[in-house]
């Protein structure tokens, strides 16, 4: 597994910043770093030619493992034409 990867010693790391900040893991999977402390994952993709935001969960609820599972559903629903769905 290459080591720009995210791994959880480097989710339980980041630190608020006085703004929102993105910590990339590839394929459209970020965890997004609120200035509460608060740790979101995010999906991005492209739809219509406009980048779009799709959230997958807290950290640590959901796991880096679990954002890449959800993440790889989102991307076989866009593959085929869908939507991403709101559940996950």
């Amino acid at each position: 597994m290459p080591s720009n990867l995210l791994n959880d010693l480097k989710l339980k790391k980041a630190k608020p910043r006085s703004r929102d900040y993105l910590l990339g893991d590839g394929g459209g999977v970020f965890l997004r770093v609120k200035p509460n402390g608060a740790k979101y994952w995010v999906f991005v993709y492209s739809a219509a030619k406009k980048r779009r935001w799709k959230g997958m969960g807290l950290y640590p609820g959901v796991g880096i493992a679990g954002a890449r599972e959800i993440a790889a559903r989102q991307r076989l629903q866009i593959a085929t034409g869908m939507a991403p769905t709101k559940d996950h």
